[in-house]
């Protein structure tokens, strides 16, 4: 049963791969068509800068994640969008074309704080966890915290995980700021 399931767990990812790879391919080709259509003259009160930069954050966005697999499709699907056209879309020297390697980084270092042990911290009323595996602080009522605690916790930028059954923001220095705010925790 279990390798039934880690297949499924395969399948799926490829397809939400895959699915993400599409709607960046049609974002990047909207923006490198724009660019062109600049380019040529066709296209007046446009920033091509604009155009640029938004190709670049979208696939940075990627690279951050440590999607290596997405990020190389990209900068190959600007690399063919450069041979046909007579100015490139995106020059070779721009920083996009080094996307690849800071995926690669991004994806060994997500790799090593995964594979970290989650860190539990009691507190009067429930546990604050470290959940590495997620990339959350999450925090773990004993029971169903007060309409008042809610609202603060939704005001520090954490969101119920009806998955996790918890109280959850992305793990950062500044969730942990916002925990030991809320939860009145000092020596953490």
């Amino acid at each position: 049963m279990k390798e039934n399931e880690r297949m499924k767990d395969v399948s799926n990812l490829e397809k939400h791969q895959e699915e993400s790879w599409n709607r960046l391919k049609r974002d990047i080709s909207s923006s490198a068509h724009t660019i062109h259509e600049i380019d040529a003259g066709r296209a007046r009160g446009y920033s091509r800068a604009l155009f640029v930069s938004s190709i670049l954050n979208k696939v940075s966005t990627f690279a951050n994640h440590g999607e290596v697999e997405i990020v190389r499709r990209a900068v190959d699907f600007i690399s063919e969008y450069n041979a046909r056209v007579r100015k490139p879309v995106i020059t070779p020297r721009n920083k996009f074309f080094q996307l690849p390697e800071l995926a690669e980084r991004m994806r060994e270092r997500l790799k090593a704080v995964q594979s970290r042990e989650n860190k539990e911290v009691p507190f009067e009323g429930g546990t604050l966890v470290w959940n590495y595996g997620e990339d959350r602080l999450q925090i773990l009522f004993d029971r169903i915290p007060e309409d008042n605690r809610r609202k603060e916790l939704k005001s520090s930028g954490f969101r119920w995980s009806p998955r996790n059954k918890a109280w959850q923001r992305q793990l950062t220095s500044n969730a942990l700021s916002a925990a030991k705010r809320v939860l009145n925790l000092q020596n953490i």
